[in-house]
């Protein structure tokens, strides 16, 4: 007998027995909606309803071992588009709903009239004995195909399709591509090939059958497709806490204010625990988030509550770095011997972290003033200003006044009960306490942990030691000038440059190395030398705009006046030696007033 697969239904047993898997196990998974289930009467010896579990939402092998233990029971060929194209959805849901009695009536175990009468009296219906067997008769004699349900007494070829193949299939060419080109253009064009065809209703109520993830695939395209699909439904109840970490970033949808004035969007970074939905640890900052952000991140988490076995991630640039690389021998993650996971790209529902980013905007960020909703439409009123004028808002809360808060809802989060998958209505604290492994894989060197989870990099060795971020750093003992003109590798932790470690291509510790120039108030960490080289990049854009044109007659402007004086000075002097005065020996006459004399007086002394 051939059966479609999708029309078998099993018991809680039976699906216990195929799966090799508790009853208890398979209600739970039924809880969560792993598998299609009906509920059918149970009428006479207990009341209430039982559960059956279609065959067909179970896992393939299952099915295989289901056929191969029921050899006279074969699954039929059933074409589900063929099946929705054919027939209205007022006749798919008729049958349906026949079949639906059907397998009620056969699981009750009662008679006929027995059966009819308690189920009409719950559900309100009127079905009789007559329609009873008569559905039952046809739903037998075809091999429980749910097509031998469907009603076409109403007239000739009910629900039939009286579109020609070849037509369909040309409109459907034109209808079914990224173009999203109009039901009723594809009408048209088709038409004009075509004249003798169907009214433009008969096309629009074809397209009506078509399914939606077809629509979705080949006129939305890809990317649609893919983030509509179905995601998997993960059974967390098999993982213990700290199996697996998930980790990603977040832009929140509100504005603080820094020590500057201005206002930002912060950016969180989180680790959580896949079975407990647990913050493991948190770092939020003004910049966008990159790999360094991500190792301090996994390093709180491992300094409060141990190691992790996996780390669940996306596939953006920061997390597939070589810093959580485990082929890379140096990474933190080979280093602590944490294995990667990472999620499908550009599917979002695929990171279990995406539903706590959710939470956290709806339970945290909506509490503050300076909320800006999910995007544009929805921002407050009072928020729609620029960012230069909202500065000027003190309702706006400071970055410090925002961390405070933040830890406190993480710790109210941690300790709140939750209704999700395996919680049983538990807190994540109490979930992860509950399902921890005996052995707690831990790290007792807090100096160690800094440095596996701090940066890594290469630099040639020169006279002086290795430069990192415009300062030289050098150790005591002069173990380095070994290594003058090698390249060597320098782990330091990011928020305390005050002492580097430098180690050969082998990974053996050379030395430990200290910075030229110390800052004399309090230690240095990476975000300071960063600080600082913007700053100097500043000033030096700064010098650049003042920096003064040479003039093309400088020479002019220097000397240019000295040529002038020197020339006026010479024209001076030969007039005067050309002025004649007559004296006669007999009497010197009076002396004649010359308005040159006391100048040409001055100037001889002035030329020697």
């Amino acid at each position: 007998m051939k059966i479609p697969v999708h029309d078998i239904w099993l018991t809680t047993e039976e699906v216990a027995e195929l799966l090799n898997i508790s009853c208890r196990a398979v209600r739970k998974s039924v809880q969560t909606g792993s598998y299609e289930v009906d509920y059918i009467l149970s009428v006479g010896g207990s009341s209430g309803k039982q559960i059956r579990i279609n065959l067909d939402s179970l896992p393939p092998e299952a099915q295989a071992i289901y056929f191969s233990e029921h050899e006279e029971v074969k699954p039929a060929d059933f074409n589900v588009i063929e099946y929705h194209s054919t027939y209205t959805e007022k006749q798919r849901k008729e049958a349906e709903y026949k079949k639906h009695v059907i397998h009620c009536y056969w699981n009750s175990g009662c008679k006929s009239g027995a059966f009819l009468k308690r189920y009409n009296a719950e559900h309100n219906t009127d079905i009789t004995a007559r329609q009873l067997r008569e559905w039952e008769r046809k739903y037998k004699t075809s091999g429980r195909n749910v097509e031998s349900l469907i009603d076409n007494r109403d007239g000739h070829n009910k629900g039939v399709s009286s579109i020609p193949e070849d037509v369909w299939n040309a409109f459907y060419a034109l209808y079914m591509t990224t173009q999203k080109r109009g039901a009723k253009l594809c009408y048209d064009l088709v038409k004009k090939k075509h004249s003798d065809i169907p009214s433009y209703e008969t096309f629009f109520r074809k397209i009506q059958t078509i399914p939606m993830y077809a629509i979705m695939k080949y006129r939305e395209g890809k990317k649609v497709f893919n983030d509509s699909l179905p995601y998997m439904i993960r059974d967390k109840s098999d993982l213990h806490s700290n199996e697996i970490w998930c980790s990603d970033h977040h832009r929140t949808d509100l504005l603080v204010r820094n020590v500057q004035g201005n206002v930002f969007r912060p950016w969180l970074t989180v680790f959580t625990d896949i079975r407990s939905t647990k913050i493991m640890g948190f770092v939020v900052r003004e910049e966008e988030p990159n790999t360094g952000v991500i190792l301090k991140c996994l390093r709180l988490g491992i300094e409060k509550y141990g190691i992790p076995n996996s780390i669940y991630t996306d596939n953006g640039k920061d997390y597939k770095s070589k810093a959580l690389d485990t082929a890379n021998t140096n990474s933190a993650l080979a280093l602590l011997h944490i294995e990667k996971i990472s999620a499908t790209p550009y599917h979002g529902q695929a990171k279990p972290v995406e539903r706590f980013f959710g939470t956290f905007e709806e339970r945290f960020d909506k509490r503050f003033y300076s909320y800006l909703g999910h995007d544009a439409k929805q921002r407050p009123e009072h928020m729609q200003k620029t960012n230069i004028k909202l500065a000027d808002d003190k309702n706006i809360p400071s970055f410090e006044e925002y961390i405070q808060k933040l830890e406190n809802y993480i710790n109210e989060y941690n300790s709140t009960s939750h209704s999700g998958l395996g919680m049983e209505g538990k807190s994540p604290d109490t979930v992860y306490d509950e399902n921890l492994p005996t052995v707690i894989r831990k790290v007792t060197d807090n100096l160690t942990l800094n440095l596996i989870c701090g940066k890594v990099v290469s630099r040639k060795v020169h006279n002086n030691g290795v430069k990192l971020f415009c300062n030289t750093f050098n150790d005591i003992n002069g173990e380095l000038y070994k290594y003058v003109g090698d390249t060597v590798l320098i782990r330091y932790d990011p928020e305390n440059m005050e002492k580097v470690y430098i180690f050969d291509n082998d990974g053996k510790l050379i030395c430990e190395a200290v910075p030229k120039l110390h800052s004399p108030f309090r230690g240095v960490n990476e975000e300071d030398y960063i600080r600082a080289g913007k700053e100097k990049k500043k000033v030096r854009k700064m010098i650049e705009e003042y920096k003064p044109q040479r003039l093309k007659n400088e020479e002019d402007y220097l000397f240019g006046n000295i040529a002038e004086e020197h020339k006026a000075k010479q024209a001076l002097l030969e007039e005067t030696e050309n002025i004649s005065i007559s004296v006669t020996n007999a009497e010197k006459p009076a002396e004649r007033f010359n308005p040159y004399k006391d100048m040409y007086e001055s100037y001889k002394k002035e030329s020697g």
